[in-house]
């Protein structure tokens, strides 16, 4: 976690506001990588987790946007989070909100740097209302492809789909590149997007 803070809390605010357009510029990109573009959002309540300070629903339109962060504190003192319209503290595997709360969960870059991805999947299912989507982009193999302190997991495309087939149905999924840095002669890692709807809850 202190890793992802100082990738954040550069050395200056000019740095700041450079890696925040870098991230900025990119999310349409993402959004129709994931396939948002196929559902109508401006009608929904929209939950992002690992919303960082710059998240995705930052070029979202929703009915009411929430950002879910365990840094969210930290982030607030450094970036205008206004995009938003609830933040709130916490983390993936113990989502803070009740049973079928939200239309769509987004989860850019997160699912991958969490501490129980299973556990997170399993808290979208909960607090997704009944045919709510699941909007994810995550690298594949991530540990092993670039290692840094932030990056602990590995999660494959077989294992992403071992969580979600048995609750949700795939609307989209594509297999892209996510970031910019240049790592080992190649720019972007190998990384996986899609658009899910959870199916066992009725309709």
């Amino acid at each position: 976690m202190n890793a992802e803070l100082n990738s954040w809390i550069c050395h200056s605010e000019e740095e700041r506001e450079r890696k925040a357009e870098r991230e900025f510029c990119r999310y349409p990109k993402l959004i129709e990588e994931m396939g948002l573009y196929l559902i109508r959002t401006d009608n929904k309540i929209v939950l992002d987790i690992g919303c960082g300070p710059r998240g995705i629903l930052s070029c979202l339109e929703a009915r009411l946007k929430i950002g879910l962060d365990p840094l969210i504190d930290e982030y607030k003192k450094y970036y205008d989070l206004t995009f938003l319209d609830v933040t709130k503290k916490g983390v993936g595997e113990k989502i803070p909100f009740t049973n079928d709360s939200f239309d769509l969960v987004t989860s850019v870059n997160s699912l991958d740097h969490c501490s129980n991805p299973i556990k997170v999947v399993n808290e979208i299912r909960r607090v997704l209302k009944p045919s709510g989507y699941f909007g994810v982009h995550f690298c594949l193999d991530l540990a092993k492809n670039n290692p840094h302190p932030s990056h602990s997991l590995n999660i494959s495309k077989k294992k992403f789909h071992d969580m979600i087939d048995s609750d949700f149905e795939t609307v989209h999924e594509k297999e892209v590149k996510y970031g910019w840095v240049k790592h080992q002669g190649k720019v972007g890692e190998p990384a996986l997007a899609g658009l899910f709807r959870l199916t066992t809850k009725g309709a």
